[in-house]
């Protein structure tokens, strides 16, 4: 896996990713609800939450079942420890990402909210 140099650069690799290979909006707090109750898959905190699982099944394998701790703790190869930590970098950008549009989406609703006051 490629090491990290930075979060802000993980960030901004993952967003151009998700843009030209994927097609995702470049700015879905413009396109999606902040939230849809009985449907928040399609929403911004439904991105937040599928992000964090997937967060937490990267962590997974970096914690020590009979202990329940974590580094430097760690099992298996240097390499496998090292992959796991990269994962787990990546995971934690893509969390980032999707709260800085939960955020954007929420400013959005406060200052449409702030122009009718």
């Amino acid at each position: 896996m490629t090491p990290p140099l930075s979060l802000s650069m993980m960030k901004m690799e993952k967003n151009f990713i998700a843009h030209i290979e994927k097609k995702y909006p470049r700015k879905p707090y413009e396109e999606y609800p902040i939230f849809i109750r009985g449907d928040a898959e399609r929403s911004l905190i439904g991105c937040v939450w599928r992000e964090v699982i997937e967060l937490n099944n990267a962590v997974d394998p970096l914690a020590l079942k009979s202990f329940g701790v974590f580094y430097p703790r760690f099992e298996g190869t240097r390499k496998e420890i090292s992959d796991n930590l990269i994962a787990a970098m990546w995971e934690v950008a893509d969390v980032s990402n999707t709260l800085d549009y939960l955020f954007e989406g929420l400013l959005k609703a406060y200052t449409e909210l702030e122009d009718e006051i």
